[in-house]
Parts: structure tokens; sequence; C-alpha cells
């Protein structure tokens, strides 16, 4: 990701970025990424917490296996962002649930990879190892569904080739794209259900010399 092609994208990626959560704002945000810096345009949060994949570590402002859940407790983070890292580790699944996991309810999980069928892929599987394993963004939306995420929005961005100069504008050609989806609202449960009422019926007959106003 240090290669002057993949800095290009990922300067688009932070511009699709921005509009995508633009207006977004709460107290906490995640950010997971292939560098030690956050990316530009993410919306301003109280605060962000910054955390690079290096092998199987994350590093950064908190340290965790990435064979392991994120040190965080459920539902605190208004916005996550994951920057390339789900194409990097092999437990990406994993990652995913976790993502989701420490989304708050009504909160954007912001995702960005490089676009499997584009003419980037090629470029990219001519890397030396390790090499990206890409994911198809119909393959993305499965995975997404599966976990309670309303329906994402898609954005292709950055050039079609990684030889070109220079930032390109969003089109369907883009090495990369850039997927958010909401997290769906909590179920609201009832603290104190309403009983229903039941016809008890006749039980046994009347005994005798009884009135049957005071039974």
């Amino acid at each position: 990701m240090k290669q002057p092609p993949a800095t290009r994208l990922q300067a688009a990626e932070s511009l699709a970025l921005a509009q995508a959560l633009a207006g977004q704002a709460g107290d906490h945000g995640l950010y997971l990424g292939m560098t030690g810096r956050l990316a530009r345009g993410l919306p301003r949060m109280g605060c962000w917490t910054g955390m690079h994949l290096g092998g199987d570590e994350f590093d950064g402002g908190v340290r965790a296996r990435v064979d392991e859940p994120l040190p965080f407790a459920d539902d605190v983070f208004r916005v996550v962002v994951l920057s390339h890292v789900l194409e990097w580790t092999p437990h990406a699944v994993d990652l995913l649930d976790e993502a989701v996991r420490v989304l708050a309810p009504e909160g954007f999980l912001a995702i960005t990879a490089f676009h499997p069928f584009s003419a980037w892929a090629p470029w990219l599987l001519c890397r030396r190892s390790p090499r990206p394993m890409l994911i198809a963004p119909a393959w993305l939306r499965q995975q997404l569904a599966a976990r309670a995420m309303l329906e994402p929005s898609l954005c292709r961005c950055g050039a079609s080739l990684p030889i070109r100069h220079g930032v390109a504008a969003p089109s369907w050609l883009g090495g990369g794209f850039v997927m958010v989806a909401r997290k769906r609202r909590a179920a609201v449960m009832k603290l104190r259900p309403h009983a229903r009422h039941r016809h008890a019926g006749r039980r046994g007959a009347w005994v005798h010399g009884t009135h049957r106003e005071c039974a």
C-alpha cells in the first residue's frame, strides 16, 4: 500500500469516504487501516481510535491480535472504517463480525477495498508475496446482510489504471470501491409485558349448599 498508484487510490477513497460519511458525528470512531495514520476526510468525532494492521497484529492506539476479539465493548463506536484490512488477513470474516459488534446501533460501517473486476487486478496479482485477497462487492453485501446491516451503498473510485497519475473522480471503472452500511436499530424490549387475561372456566361442580352469588 506504499506504492504511488496505491497512495493515489487511497486519496480518491478518502474523497468518497468524506462524501458518504458527511454530517456524521459522535463520541467515538474506530479506524482500522494498513498505515499508522488516519485517512483524510473522516467525520469529526469526539475521539478516533486508530489501529493499523501489521502481520497478525493490530498496532497503534490499542494493540490486539487479528485472530482475537477486538478489545472493545459492544455498540461503542458511531463510525467504524475498515480501510483495505479485509484483503490482507485470513480472518476477514471474523474481523467483519467484530466490526459489526463494536458498532453502535444506527452507526455506519465503511469498507474500502480494491475492486476485483478492474484493470488493477493484474497489477496486484503480479506483486511479490504477500498478495491481497481481493473481495467482491457482492460477497461483501451478503456478509453484511447476514449481520443485520441495512442495504449498503457502493461507490467505485480511483483511476481505471494503476499507471495513471492524479486523483480521478468516482467512476464505474475505478480500481477501488467504498461500501457504507448502517447498523439496524436495536430491538426494543418490553420491561413489563402486559398479562393476557384468560377465562378460567368452570372447574368441577358447585359445592352442595353454596350460593352462586358468593362462589
